[in-house]
């Protein structure tokens, strides 16, 4: 899955419609009940993933872009505008798989922006030579 560089309007709109829906840095704390950045096991994203199923637009969001977790297809298309889906596949942000819909990289909220970086778990193909890490509390107090 190769990643191409939105154009200034699709970075815009992506920006946008994240922080419309509510990912923010001060939001995810509320719905996740731990200080932030989060370092989570894969059990406790998954429990995480499972009580956001009910938060529709954000809850996707945060299931596909912080929590690492496949989301089934239909929860996709119901659960995100259009446009922002167009935007997520045209940039290859989210891939298709059988199981459903993941995203390719962590989207992490930092103030006004969203700081992308690898996944904690690889991707089938991806090798981990340049490995991208995230925001993580060493990176925040530098």
């Amino acid at each position: 899955m190769a990643l191409v560089a939105p154009t200034p309007t699709q970075a815009c709109r992506l920006r946008d419609a994240f922080f419309e829906a509510g990912y923010s840095e001060s939001a995810i704390p509320g719905l996740l009940g731990q200080a932030f950045p989060l370092r989570l096991t894969e059990s406790e994203k998954q429990r995480y993933a499972v009580a956001l199923a009910g938060h529709g637009f954000l809850g996707v969001l945060l299931r596909l872009f912080f929590l690492e977790q496949t989301v089934a297809h239909q929860q996709y298309q119901s659960g995100l505008p259009g446009r922002l889906r167009q935007d997520l596949e045209d940039t290859g942000l989210v891939a298709s798989t059988p199981e459903g819909v993941c995203a390719a990289v962590l989207l992490v909220p930092v103030e006004d922006k969203l700081v992308a970086g690898d996944r904690y778990r690889k991707l089938p193909g991806d090798s981990g030579a340049e490995h991208v890490l995230s925001v993580n509390a060493p990176a925040r107090l530098l």
